[in-house]
């Protein structure tokens, strides 16, 4: 547990009171007084003006509160302190989001629980029918399928189930709902146009209506796209194709089973942090101009990997933010100590009629776990951190290290790690400014 100091305490300023509620609030002021017994004065020193706007709720909501209910004591020099009947009051903090809101896996043959996640993350997880890969403790894998999600109850039951080529995927929507701006935009100056982001507070829902079944087998087969033995499944002795001459590669195949819709849709709802993610028209016309240099290297080669035919198959501005996102969050855990990349998500959006492209980083729990915070203050040394990371990541295309989140709520789509790389090697050129 992180000590909560008066520094510690200034990132629950008065913008966070209506995210975490006034009894978090009051948990938290409880443990900096338990460990640095500060004064009124130098709450408004440390806070500057949004110091004396915590210090006036401090004085006539928190402290009157707390005094008359024998939680808060002044001790010597007006220094206020915890009571001590109260004891290890930092076991009430739970800074990630709230314990009773996590999601406890239980394993329906034994009835033992094998892991925990958030419930944002359970609800993409493991929806009744969800196939889920986890690890025994010799880091073998082990398959599931989920049999019951109580998200009330904080339980998913999940059975056993031998290996498998079969995996799932959700289909959702998440929906965003502004409450507030916080602060003043920044922007990142790219060579031409602009990336634009905004930190405000959001109520999201987030749905899941149905899944998609997909089987994955490897096969020995004809990777010339307008052959007809291209992904059928050919003898392994064979050295080239019989009808194109090309030739033959392994490769996994993945094909669409089944797909399948809830009777019921499955929602969550939580406030957060989140940053607005606007890119101008400037700003897309470079990215097509960058994406679109990939693709002449590699339109006229006989063998394209998956990765690289994923460049012709999305929007080049969504390949451009999605790859730079995710590389920026991966790299938060070298921007700051104790962040975490798994505490922040982001999504595309699309909004069509509005000349602007959008897409939003989230805090991935009720009230906020102060990654986009952490992303936004840091954001020039976040983008310099990326670029190392990307940079000396042994992978070709792209891994869980530096460039693929596997609970991604676009499934990983329109990604690439050197599209992603090359923008983050342009921005180390420019300027992070505020507006």
């Amino acid at each position: 547990m992180a000590k909560v100091t008066l520094s510690y305490l200034s990132i629950f300023s008065t913008d966070r009171i209506p995210l975490r509620g006034l009894s978090y609030f009051s948990d938290i002021l409880l443990a900096c007084c338990k460990e640095s017994r500060p004064t009124i004065n130098q709450i408004i020193r440390h806070f500057g003006q949004s110091g004396l706007a915590i210090a006036q709720a401090l004085t006539c909501q928190f402290a009157n509160q707390l005094i008359n209910e024998n939680k808060l004591v002044y001790s010597f020099n007006s220094k206020l302190a915890c009571a001590r009947h109260l004891g290890y009051i930092h076991g009430d903090i739970k800074i990630r989001g709230s314990r009773n809101n996590n999601i406890n896996y239980i394993n329906t043959s034994n009835g033992e629980e094998f892991e925990q996640s958030a419930i944002n993350t359970a609800l993409r997880e493991v929806y009744p029918d969800a196939i889920y890969i986890a690890q025994d403790f010799d880091g073998n894998p082990v398959w599931y399928k989920s049999s019951e999600l109580k998200i009330k109850e904080g339980q998913a039951f999940l059975k056993p189930i031998g290996q498998t080529n079969l995996f799932t995927r959700p289909q959702g929507v998440i929906r965003f709902e502004e409450v507030k701006t916080t602060s003043e935009a920044k922007s990142i100056k790219l060579p031409r146009g602009v990336i634009e982001l905004t930190p405000k507070i959001c109520k999201i829902s987030e749905s899941v209506i149905g899944y998609k079944i997909y089987n994955r087998e490897s096969r020995w087969t004809c990777p010339n796209r307008d052959c007809r033995n291209h992904n059928q499944s050919l003898a392994s002795k064979l050295e080239n194709c019989l009808i194109c001459n090309s030739q033959i590669t392994e490769r996994d195949i993945i094909q669409l089973v089944e797909e399948v819709v809830h009777k019921e849709a499955f929602t969550i709802s939580y406030s957060t942090s989140f940053l607005q993610v606007t890119i101008d028209r400037k700003a897309k016309s470079f990215f097509k101009s960058k994406v679109d240099k990939f693709r002449s290297k590699i339109k006229n080669q006989k063998y394209v990997s998956r990765e690289k035919r994923e460049l012709f198959e999305y929007n080049e501005t969504d390949i451009c933010i999605h790859s730079l996102a995710h590389q920026l969050m991966l790299a938060l855990p070298l921007v700051e100590h104790g962040a975490s990349s798994k505490d922040i998500d982001f999504i595309l959006h699309e909004e069509p009629t509005q000349p602007n492209s959008f897409g939003y980083f989230f805090d991935t729990v009720e009230g906020g776990t102060g990654m986009c915070d952490t992303l936004f203050q840091y954001l020039e040394k976040a983008v310099s951190r990326a670029r190392f990371l990307v940079e000396h990541c042994p992978c070709k295309h792209g891994c869980s290290n530096c460039t693929i989140i596997y609970r991604c709520p676009d499934d990983n789509t329109a990604i690439s790690k050197q599209v992603g790389l090359s923008i983050l090697q342009d921005l180390i050129q420019e300027q992070v400014q505020t507006l």
